[in-house]
């Protein structure tokens, strides 16, 4: 958080960084609970919307995609995708291999959720849409997916 404004502000540090005005807020004080959630929040990149519980590969995410895409990425077939946690973050995709398929807090860099958001040959990569099977995720599995990705991408 030495990055970040918001954090100097509600530590009055914010004059060190060639900040002015008051420290915020500017009536009353923060708990150290909430500075505590306040520093979690921008440790985690300051996603809008995020919680304290962001969902993880192993409690929502993998269920999901089993659901939905494992009725053809095994292992070993369809190119060699399967939808393993190792073998989905901060993995090389196959397509655009300067892309991981899952980039942790950044979906707008993660193959996989382009390629499930119909994005991926805009950013030059190939093939359909995922899934093609037409058993597509609802709005609140691509949320879920979504919200994992800026959470970090965590395993458990």
């Amino acid at each position: 958080p030495s990055s970040s404004y918001l954090w100097h502000k509600i530590n009055g540090t914010h004059s060190s960084v060639g900040g002015s005005g008051s420290t915020m807020p500017t009536s009353g004080s923060l708990t150290s609970d909430e500075m505590d959630t306040i520093h979690a929040w921008i440790v985690d990149g300051a996603v809008e919307g995020a919680t304290a519980s962001a969902p993880t590969y192993d409690g929502e995410v993998e269920a999901i995609l089993e659901n939905r895409c494992d009725t053809c990425h095994t292992a070993g077939s369809s190119g060699g995708l399967n939808i393993s946690y190792a073998n989905l973050v901060d993995q090389p995709s196959g397509d655009i291999p300067s892309m991981d398929r899952i980039e942790p807090f950044d979906p707008d860099n993660s193959y996989l959720w382009l390629k499930m958001n119909g994005t991926h040959n805009a950013a030059g990569g190939s093939g359909s849409t995922m899934p093609t099977n037409g058993d597509n995720p609802t709005s609140d599995e691509m949320d879920t997916i979504e919200a994992w990705i800026n959470g970090g991408a965590l395993e458990n």
